[in-house]
C-alpha cells in the first residue's frame, strides 16, 4: 500500500472516531501499523501529527455544534471527544482565535 492511500486511510479512521478516546497506538492497530512509522509517513505526507489532525477535525464539529445547536460549550466538548471543558475552550481559542461562546455569538 502506497503511503497517499495509507494516509486516506488513518484520515478514514480518525474522521469516524474522532468522539472516542483514540491513542496513537489505537490509530496504529486499527490502520495496521507501528505507531512510530504511522506518525512519521502521516507528518511527512500531510505535514502535521496524526493528533494535530485529530484536534482539527474535532474543532471542525464542535464548530458545526456550536452555529447549529443550543448544545453548552461543555456538552459540544464531551460529544467531539475533548471531556475537559476547559481544554476545550483552549483548543478552540487557540485554533479560532475566540473562545466557543464568543464564537457561538458572532455566528
Amino acid at each position: 500500500m502506497s503511503n497517499h492511500v495509507w494516509v486516506t486511510e488513518i484520515d478514514y479512521v480518525l474522521n469516524q472516531h474522532y468522539a472516542e478516546n483514540i491513542t496513537l497506538d489505537e490509530l496504529a492497530a486499527r490502520v495496521h501499523g507501528s505507531k512510530s512509522h504511522l506518525r512519521h509517513v502521516y507528518k511527512a505526507q500531510t505535514g502535521i501529527t496524526p493528533q494535530q489532525k485529530l484536534v482539527t477535525i474535532r474543532l471542525s464539529h464542535a464548530e458545526h455544534q456550536l452555529t447549529n445547536s443550543s448544545h453548552s460549550v461543555a456538552q459540544i466538548g464531551r460529544a467531539v471527544g475533548i471531556p475537559n471543558t476547559a481544554y476545550f475552550i483552549k483548543l478552540f481559542k487557540k485554533h479560532y482565535g475566540v473562545s466557543p461562546l464568543q464564537y457561538r455569538l458572532a455566528n
